[in-house]
């Protein structure tokens, strides 16, 4: 601010919006169960494991200067005439909104969400928007031949060496390419890069959508706060003339950088459908039922099996409310996920993973082995739960090496992720950079017709 209250403003810095835009990037199978699988006093109805890449694209929009469009409209008034128009005029962009929605009505996107930092384990405090899934074909698969080296019996050395650095490199580059640029020549377009491109596409959208409905004077945005609505009116002060205002649409230019600064990797898993006990429902899961189950009387019935009642209407009470669970069994299954990940219930959540994963093993003692492998190369604490999915990461390269043991292939597998997805620099090749205008308000501008009435009568004197 300046230094005497009459001075003029000093220019702000540090303006830029911001925020984050991931994707969850899955591979082939792993390991696959159609069959039941135990979980706790439950049973899940098939699973499968999956390798994944987690994608974080930080998005700002640096504010520059405000431009006006070709005139719009024109209304003319006539000597002495007076009309009153509504002029709306935004105040501040969401821009988490603007993104959302255009991703949200895009034909190759859909099921965006808007989270905070819960999801994103960082020191941002904004929000973010999640893109969905993408499934991608790593190709010789580097988590597929990475896990089977961890989790079945030793091969030899060199075969061993061999096809971990090969599939390293080629999981990496079917989804990364060779930093920012697409593939060559009859090659696939990188996972990374045709995420960029949409991510281009959808400001494309907004900014078309934002030129369209200029026209109306309305905006994009939902939130309340963003938008305001004036009464003016005009009058012409000639007598001898029209006045004519022009509407002239005004935008504020905007340069939008996206840039790829994180990577995450690891293990998922796809939950089946969960199936709940036919009897006892209420006393062992009283505390999900009141918190999750969305039925009151659902409710109702399992707290009254908790009662002193006669055990016949105990038993159609307990089947009311499986029954009911079982039926919607899709709902309840990511509500139950998502209960236990708040109740940092890991070691449930962690079972079917480990055990598919180890599920290629031949002896019972090298299971135990490859499990507990396992446990100590994913970083547990970072795990979630997202629908019926679970997402585990897998540990940082110094830990990994440790977990897993300090082995050729293994050293390799850790030197590779560290000059690649944990490399600033490496990940700052991935960026694109793009002019977006956003619709700010509407200029009147009143101009004095040209033609000029003549042989006009002499105005009555009092």
């Amino acid at each position: 601010m300046s230094e005497t209250f009459c001075d003029p403003y000093g220019p702000c810095t540090d303006l830029d919006g911001r925020l984050i835009i991931d994707r969850t990037m899955q591979g082939p199978a792993l390991a696959l169960e159609e069959g039941e699988l135990p979980f706790g006093s439950l049973t899940m109805q098939g699973a499968s494991i999956r390798p994944y890449f987690h994608v974080f694209f930080n998005q700002q929009w640096i504010p520059k200067e405000a431009c006006s469009a070709p005139v719009r409209s024109v209304m003319g008034l006539a000597p002495g005439e007076t009309v009153t128009i509504d002029v709306r005029q935004r105040e501040q962009v969401d821009y988490v909104r603007l993104v959302q929605t255009a991703m949200e009505s895009s034909e190759v996107r859909t099921n965006t969400r808007r989270h905070g930092r819960e999801l994103i384990d960082t020191d941002y405090d904004g929000n973010s928007v999640e893109m969905s899934p993408m499934s991608v074909l790593f190709g010789g698969s580097f988590f597929e031949d990475a896990w089977d080296f961890v989790t079945a019996p030793v091969r030899g050395p060199v075969d061993a060496v061999n096809s971990l650095v090969d599939t390293a490199q080629n999981g990496i580059d079917a989804l990364f390419g060779d930093g920012g640029g697409g593939g060559g020549a009859g090659q696939p377009q990188p996972a990374a890069t045709k995420t960029l491109d949409e991510i281009d596409e959808t400001l494309e959208s907004v900014q078309r959508t934002e030129s369209q409905q200029s026209r109306t004077e309305t905006t994009t945005s939902r939130t309340v706060a963003v938008e305001r609505s004036m009464s003016r009116t005009f009058s012409n002060p000639y007598r001898d003339r029209s006045l004519e205002l022009r509407f002239i649409p005004v935008f504020r230019h905007f340069e939008v950088v996206t840039t790829l600064f994180r990577v995450d990797l690891g293990v998922l898993l796809h939950a089946g459908p969960l199936k709940f006990p036919g009897r006892g429902v209420g006393a062992a899961f009283g505390d999900f039922l009141q918190r999750r189950v969305v039925d009151p009387r659902i409710v109702s019935v399992a707290n009254a099996e908790l009662g002193l009642e006669d055990e016949l209407r105990s038993d159609v009470r307990a089947s009311a409310v499986s029954e009911h669970l079982n039926a919607n069994a899709g709902f309840y299954t990511k509500r139950f996920l998502q209960h236990l990940q708040d109740h940092r219930e890991t070691t449930l959540l962690a079972r079917p993973i480990l055990g598919l994963l180890g599920s290629g093993t031949q002896t019972r003692d090298t299971a135990g082995r490859s499990r507990a492998r396992l446990a100590k190369a994913l970083e547990w604490s970072r795990l979630q739960v997202r629908d019926n999915t679970v997402y585990v990461p897998l540990t940082d390269e110094g830990n990994l090496v440790s977990a897993l043991g300090e082995r050729r292939p293994v050293l390799d597998l850790a030197d590779k992720v560290h000059d690649t997805i944990r490399n600033p620099i490496w990940l700052g090749q991935f960026f694109r950079r793009r002019d977006v205008h956003l619709f700010m308000g509407t200029h009147i501008e009143a101009v004095a017709g040209t033609c000029v009435l003549a042989d006009l009568p002499e105005l009555p004197t009092s």
